[in-house]
């Protein structure tokens, strides 16, 4: 592998590290009140899924080799987003929850009262 390789491999793993604190952060916030083994079994899901997506990010880059330089740089992605960007995607993620959220009550409205209350009004 040569040293180009080794560097893009370490940058891709950093971007790594990042989304997956990132995902991270989508999943608290997103996730439901459940039971315990629920929410044990929906975790679970979760890590595969992001070492699923590093492992292919990384058959992608360097056919899988695994060094510990990215194990590190999934690290250090990690804590970079962690201690940077975290507070401001917090507050950009709960305006977009605000604003689906408003946009669903939005769509409900429009059809109760252009679907419903003609029905209702019809059939009274």
């Amino acid at each position: 592998m040569t040293l180009v390789v080794q560097f893009q491999t370490f940058f891709a793993m950093i971007a790594a590290g990042s989304a997956i604190a990132l995902q991270l952060d989508v999943y608290h916030r997103c996730l439901l009140l459940r039971s315990k083994w629920t929410q044990a079994v929906m975790d679970l899901a979760f890590w595969i899924v992001q070492a699923l997506l590093v492992f292919y990010l990384l058959f992608y880059m360097n056919f899988g080799e695994l060094r510990i330089y990215i194990f590190i740089a999934i690290i250090l992605g990690f804590v970079t987003y962690w201690h940077t960007v975290r507070p401001f995607f917090l507050r950009l993620l709960e305006r977009i929850i605000q604003m689906v959220q408003w946009l669903i009550m939005a769509i409900k409205k429009t059809i109760y009262v252009l679907i419903i209350t003609p029905i209702l009004g019809y059939i009274n």
